[in-house]
Protein backbone atom coordinates (compact mmCIF):
# COMPACT_ATOMS: atom_id res chain seq x y z
CA UNK A 1 0.00 0.00 0.00
CA UNK A 2 3.08 2.10 0.93
CA UNK A 3 4.09 1.71 -2.85
CA UNK A 4 0.63 2.09 -3.97
CA UNK A 5 0.78 5.75 -2.25
CA UNK A 6 4.31 7.07 -3.75
CA UNK A 7 3.01 5.85 -7.16
CA UNK A 8 -0.12 7.77 -6.88
CA UNK A 9 1.66 10.88 -5.60
CA UNK A 10 3.82 10.44 -8.27
CA UNK A 11 1.45 10.53 -10.93
CA UNK A 12 -0.12 13.61 -9.21
CA UNK A 13 2.80 15.19 -9.17
CA UNK A 14 3.16 14.92 -12.88
CA UNK A 15 -0.28 16.50 -13.56
CA UNK A 16 -0.32 18.93 -11.34
CA UNK A 17 -2.97 18.41 -8.95
CA UNK A 18 -0.96 17.95 -5.46
CA UNK A 19 -2.01 17.87 -2.02
CA UNK A 20 -5.67 16.57 -3.06
CA UNK A 21 -7.73 14.28 -1.49
CA UNK A 22 -7.49 10.61 -2.59
CA UNK A 23 -10.29 8.27 -1.28
CA UNK A 24 -9.37 4.55 -2.35
CA UNK A 25 -12.01 2.64 -2.79
CA UNK A 26 -11.41 -0.80 -4.17
CA UNK A 27 -15.38 -1.85 -4.09
CA UNK A 28 -16.17 1.97 -5.89
CA UNK A 29 -13.31 3.00 -7.70
CA UNK A 30 -10.77 6.17 -6.88
CA UNK A 31 -12.55 9.64 -6.19
CA UNK A 32 -10.51 12.71 -6.40
CA UNK A 33 -11.78 15.77 -3.73
CA UNK A 34 -11.51 19.51 -4.48
CA UNK A 35 -9.60 19.28 -8.07
CA UNK A 36 -12.14 21.93 -9.74
CA UNK A 37 -9.36 24.37 -9.08
CA UNK A 38 -7.38 22.59 -11.76
CA UNK A 39 -10.15 21.14 -14.14
CA UNK A 40 -12.18 24.15 -14.02
CA UNK A 41 -15.06 21.81 -13.29
CA UNK A 42 -14.92 19.94 -16.56
CA UNK A 43 -16.27 16.56 -15.93
CA UNK A 44 -15.47 14.77 -18.96
CA UNK A 45 -11.35 15.67 -18.05
CA UNK A 46 -12.11 14.76 -14.60
CA UNK A 47 -13.71 11.63 -15.23
CA UNK A 48 -10.59 10.49 -17.50
CA UNK A 49 -8.38 10.98 -14.73
CA UNK A 50 -10.35 9.09 -12.51
CA UNK A 51 -10.18 6.55 -15.17
CA UNK A 52 -6.68 6.50 -15.09
CA UNK A 53 -5.91 6.51 -11.52
CA UNK A 54 -8.40 3.60 -11.10
CA UNK A 55 -6.18 1.47 -14.01
CA UNK A 56 -3.18 2.53 -11.89
CA UNK A 57 -3.88 1.23 -8.58
CA UNK A 58 -5.37 -1.52 -10.32
CA UNK A 59 -1.98 -2.85 -11.88
CA UNK A 60 -0.13 -2.62 -8.46
CA UNK A 61 -2.77 -4.35 -7.01
CA UNK A 62 -2.53 -7.21 -9.96
CA UNK A 63 1.58 -7.22 -9.08
CA UNK A 64 0.79 -7.22 -5.69
CA UNK A 65 -1.39 -10.50 -6.70
CA UNK A 66 1.11 -12.16 -8.71
CA UNK A 67 3.42 -12.97 -5.75
CA UNK A 68 1.10 -15.23 -4.30
CA UNK A 69 2.32 -19.38 -4.05
CA UNK A 70 -0.82 -20.14 -5.83
CA UNK A 71 0.29 -18.35 -8.99
CA UNK A 72 3.44 -20.37 -9.91
CA UNK A 73 1.70 -23.55 -10.93
CA UNK A 74 0.73 -23.77 -14.26
CA UNK A 75 -3.28 -25.71 -15.48
CA UNK A 76 -1.26 -27.67 -16.88
CA UNK A 77 1.94 -28.91 -17.85
CA UNK A 78 3.49 -31.64 -20.62
CA UNK A 79 -0.06 -33.22 -20.72
CA UNK A 80 -0.50 -33.08 -16.74
CA UNK A 81 -3.38 -31.24 -15.63
CA UNK A 82 -3.48 -29.65 -12.24
CA UNK A 83 -6.44 -31.73 -10.67
CA UNK A 84 -6.29 -30.15 -7.01
CA UNK A 85 -4.92 -27.53 -5.12
CA UNK A 86 -4.71 -27.35 -1.43
CA UNK A 87 -4.35 -23.64 0.28
CA UNK A 88 -4.81 -22.76 4.28
CA UNK A 89 -5.24 -25.49 6.72
CA UNK A 90 -5.63 -28.44 4.43
CA UNK A 91 -2.04 -27.65 2.77
CA UNK A 92 -0.33 -27.37 5.74
CA UNK A 93 -2.33 -30.66 7.06
CA UNK A 94 -1.02 -32.67 3.85
CA UNK A 95 2.69 -30.97 4.33
CA UNK A 96 2.52 -32.43 7.82
CA UNK A 97 1.38 -35.50 7.14
CA UNK A 98 4.27 -35.72 4.28
CA UNK A 99 6.53 -35.46 7.44
CA UNK A 100 4.79 -37.42 10.05
CA UNK A 101 5.14 -34.60 12.68
CA UNK A 102 3.94 -30.72 12.91
CA UNK A 103 6.00 -28.76 10.95
CA UNK A 104 6.69 -24.96 11.91
CA UNK A 105 5.26 -22.87 9.14
CA UNK A 106 3.61 -20.14 8.48
CA UNK A 107 1.43 -21.24 5.60
CA UNK A 108 1.70 -24.02 2.80
CA UNK A 109 0.30 -24.60 -1.15
CA UNK A 110 -0.15 -28.06 -2.47
CA UNK A 111 -0.62 -28.85 -6.05
CA UNK A 112 -1.44 -31.77 -7.61
CA UNK A 113 -1.29 -33.22 -11.03
CA UNK A 114 -2.56 -35.87 -13.19
CA UNK A 115 -2.70 -37.03 -16.66
CA UNK A 116 -2.76 -40.63 -18.69
CA UNK A 117 -0.17 -43.03 -16.83
CA UNK A 118 1.88 -40.11 -14.52
CA UNK A 119 1.25 -37.33 -12.25
CA UNK A 120 2.83 -35.13 -10.11
CA UNK A 121 2.90 -32.98 -7.09
CA UNK A 122 4.51 -30.24 -5.76
CA UNK A 123 4.83 -28.88 -2.15
CA UNK A 124 5.31 -25.49 -1.26
CA UNK A 125 6.03 -24.36 2.83
CA UNK A 126 6.63 -20.67 3.46
CA UNK A 127 9.15 -20.37 6.42
CA UNK A 128 8.61 -17.50 8.88
CA UNK A 129 12.16 -16.33 7.65
CA UNK A 130 14.84 -16.70 5.00
CA UNK A 131 17.18 -17.87 7.84
CA UNK A 132 14.49 -20.35 8.99
CA UNK A 133 14.13 -21.81 5.75
CA UNK A 134 17.41 -22.21 5.22
CA UNK A 135 18.07 -24.47 8.62
CA UNK A 136 15.06 -26.74 7.90
CA UNK A 137 15.54 -27.29 4.01
CA UNK A 138 19.87 -27.80 5.33
CA UNK A 139 17.92 -30.30 8.39
CA UNK A 140 15.45 -32.15 5.94
CA UNK A 141 18.22 -33.30 3.31
CA UNK A 142 20.38 -33.75 6.36
CA UNK A 143 17.95 -36.59 8.00
CA UNK A 144 16.49 -38.16 4.59
CA UNK A 145 20.63 -38.50 3.70
CA UNK A 146 21.45 -40.06 6.84
CA UNK A 147 18.56 -42.34 7.67
CA UNK A 148 19.02 -45.95 6.76
CA UNK A 149 15.29 -46.27 5.98
CA UNK A 150 15.11 -43.58 3.77
CA UNK A 151 13.93 -44.56 0.69
CA UNK A 152 15.83 -41.87 -1.14
CA UNK A 153 19.41 -42.19 -3.07
CA UNK A 154 21.30 -40.51 -5.81
CA UNK A 155 21.44 -37.39 -4.38
CA UNK A 156 23.24 -34.82 -6.05
CA UNK A 157 23.64 -31.06 -6.32
CA UNK A 158 22.27 -28.42 -9.66
CA UNK A 159 22.21 -25.08 -10.16
CA UNK A 160 19.48 -23.41 -11.73
CA UNK A 161 19.43 -19.56 -12.48
CA UNK A 162 21.29 -18.87 -9.06
CA UNK A 163 18.71 -21.17 -7.40
CA UNK A 164 20.63 -24.22 -5.60
CA UNK A 165 18.65 -27.83 -6.20
CA UNK A 166 18.96 -30.97 -4.03
CA UNK A 167 18.11 -33.71 -6.98
CA UNK A 168 17.67 -37.72 -5.63
CA UNK A 169 15.67 -40.80 -7.07
CA UNK A 170 12.91 -42.55 -5.05
CA UNK A 171 9.38 -44.18 -4.90
CA UNK A 172 9.47 -44.63 -8.56
CA UNK A 173 9.93 -40.85 -9.51
CA UNK A 174 12.86 -37.85 -9.53
CA UNK A 175 13.03 -35.37 -6.77
CA UNK A 176 13.58 -31.44 -6.30
CA UNK A 177 14.00 -29.45 -3.28
CA UNK A 178 15.41 -25.79 -3.33
CA UNK A 179 14.36 -22.99 -1.80
CA UNK A 180 13.24 -19.07 -2.81
CA UNK A 181 13.69 -16.22 0.18
CA UNK A 182 11.06 -18.46 2.66
CA UNK A 183 9.31 -21.05 0.70
CA UNK A 184 10.91 -24.29 0.80
CA UNK A 185 9.75 -26.37 -2.84
CA UNK A 186 9.18 -30.41 -3.23
CA UNK A 187 8.70 -31.29 -6.22
CA UNK A 188 7.91 -35.26 -7.07
CA UNK A 189 7.84 -36.39 -10.85
CA UNK A 190 9.36 -38.13 -13.47
CA UNK A 191 11.90 -36.94 -15.56
CA UNK A 192 11.42 -34.42 -17.81
CA UNK A 193 8.22 -33.38 -16.27
CA UNK A 194 10.11 -32.36 -13.26
CA UNK A 195 12.36 -30.26 -15.21
CA UNK A 196 9.06 -28.18 -16.79
CA UNK A 197 7.67 -27.64 -13.28
CA UNK A 198 10.84 -25.98 -11.67
CA UNK A 199 11.23 -23.81 -15.02
CA UNK A 200 8.12 -23.10 -14.32
CA UNK A 201 8.89 -21.45 -10.51
CA UNK A 202 12.76 -21.21 -10.99
CA UNK A 203 11.96 -19.39 -14.43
Amino acid sequence: MVQIKRSLDSVFFICGILKRKIIIDLTNGVYLDSVSLHFGGNSAMLHNMRKRVVFILFSFFLLGCNQSPSSVFQEEIRGLKLVQLLTGKDALHAINNLHGKKINVASGTVAFYQGEGEKATVWVSESFSTNEAIQQTEIMIEKMRSSKRSPFSDYEKIEQNGVKIYSFKGMGQQHYIFRISKSIYWITANPGTIDELCKSIVG
